[in-house]
């Protein structure tokens, strides 16, 4: 999979705006996944500086330690953050304080798309499914993570009344 996340400050308010996305790759593809984040990288100038270059370490933990060590150095930092474990070192994009440049909305989706061959699904609102065809497929995904789920201990409830 692709993790990605994104974190920049909207508005005059400066109020952060920051999500996380992890988006499944066949293992058919991953060998263009580098070269798909550097392709759109350079198509729309941005720089990546890698926060993990040793391919040996635990890349996803010391990725999420040099990320952090990375934004709280700055009082209100911007950036776009990108790993896929075993195949491209955990990266990140700083966005300067004040800058005019603009990371696209849509950075992570437009390389997982071009990677998938589906560029007609970058935006999510074309990924909206009719209704009845949502529930089928939340039904199936229930059913086949039923064996995964950690049952929930209804007795809580009977402790509090002894």
């Amino acid at each position: 999979p692709i993790f990605f996340e994104r974190s920049v400050l909207l508005g005059k308010a400066a109020q952060r705006h920051a999500y996380l996305e992890v988006i499944p790759i066949p293992a058919t593809s991953m060998h263009f996944i580098k070269e798909a984040f550097e392709n759109e990288a350079k198509r729309v100038k941005l720089i990546f500086q890698t926060l993990v270059p040793d391919a040996g370490s635990d890349s996803s933990r010391d990725g999420l330690f040099a990320l952090r060590e990375t934004v709280q150095s700055e009082e209100n930092p911007q950036y776009f953050y990108f790993e896929v474990p075993n195949v491209v070192s955990a990266s990140v994009h700083r966005i300067p304080p004040n800058s005019q440049g603009r990371l696209p909305l849509q950075f992570g989706r437009q390389v997982a798309c071009r990677i998938l061959g589906c560029p007609n699904r970058v935006h999510w609102k074309e990924c909206v499914l009719p209704y009845a065809q949502e529930a089928e497929l939340a039904e199936r995904f229930k059913k086949e993570f039923n064996p995964f789920d950690i049952p929930v201990d209804d007795d809580s409830d009977d402790d509090e009344s002894e």
